[in-house]
């Protein structure tokens, strides 16, 4: 899956106080360097497919996956209420920008939200994955 048309939809949409928008190069970086929050990573996470076959041609649903990686702090709470209040206003930005949205790279695949957890919380800086996901299909000519 290619996730540059999404980072590509994140840049055009979230306001312009976002410290960093990007990919799985970034958030590598990112981890180790504690960044100034807040941020947005979307990483490919999975696809599936299931069996499909149409007369003479080969048609197969596929389900692709990406998540959304989000971090936010705010040090005025080291308890983490004021950074989760900062994360639901920054997952709503998010969710505004993708939910609904068609992958410019498949006119089939509209981005639907699936889910969102917790992946760490340390030091006032709280990360969350929202997930993601488009369905389409693969087509191609039946094989002899």
């Amino acid at each position: 899956m290619d996730i540059n048309p999404i980072v590509q939809r994140l840049r055009s949409e979230l306001p312009a106080d976002w410290v960093d928008i990007g990919g799985a190069a970034g958030l590598d970086v990112a981890i180790d360097a504690a960044p100034t929050t807040p941020v947005v990573y979307v990483l490919p996470l999975a696809e599936s497919a299931e069996p499909g076959y149409l007369a003479g041609v080969h048609a197969q649903p596929l389900r692709m996956a990406f998540g959304v990686l989000i971090a936010v702090q705010n040090v005025s709470d080291a308890r983490g209420g004021a950074a989760q209040s900062e994360l639901a206003v920054r997952r709503q930005q998010v969710r505004t920008a993708l939910a609904g949205w068609t992958l410019p790279t498949d006119p089939d695949a509209t981005v639907s939200f699936a889910e969102g957890r917790l992946m760490q919380f340390e030091n006032g800086r709280l990360w969350w994955m929202d997930t993601y996901e488009a369905s389409t299909q693969i087509w191609a000519p039946a094989q002899p």
